[in-house]
């Protein structure tokens, strides 16, 4: 594998070519606890994954423990950039993002953030 190949991610190829006992630890040091994997809805008709993962956090003396749903959204462009015009391309990618949001949004989100969608 080269640096120049698409990969799908660091921790498929981590999945890959470190033994399960020692990823454990290489986990640990990346990431910390081990975090819970949530199940929550894939949606493949609108081409795009959900992930969801739990961790805890220590408990505070003056407010009692909160649920917070976080949502993290990596976008790519939505039409050809050879095909499309720049109006095409700029509405194809607005549509895509509204569909993600609507997904988070019915995974119960409470913060949501985006990347840039469309610069000026």
């Amino acid at each position: 594998m080269s640096a120049d190949e698409p990969f799908e991610s660091v921790e498929t190829i981590l999945q890959k070519y470190i033994p399960e006992d020692e990823l454990k630890l290489v986990n640990a040091v990346l990431y910390g606890e081990p975090l819970k994997k949530l199940y929550l809805p894939n949606s493949k008709s609108n081409e795009f994954n959900v992930v969801g993962y739990k961790f805890g956090a220590k408990p505070e003396s003056s407010r009692p423990p909160r649920l917070v749903r976080v949502g993290i959204i990596q976008n790519h462009i939505g039409n050809s950039t050879v095909s499309c015009n720049v109006p095409q391309e700029r509405s194809a990618t607005y549509d895509r993002v509204e569909k993600l949001i609507n997904a988070a949004g019915e995974s119960g989100v409470n913060v949501l953030c985006l990347q840039e969608a469309w610069r000026k």
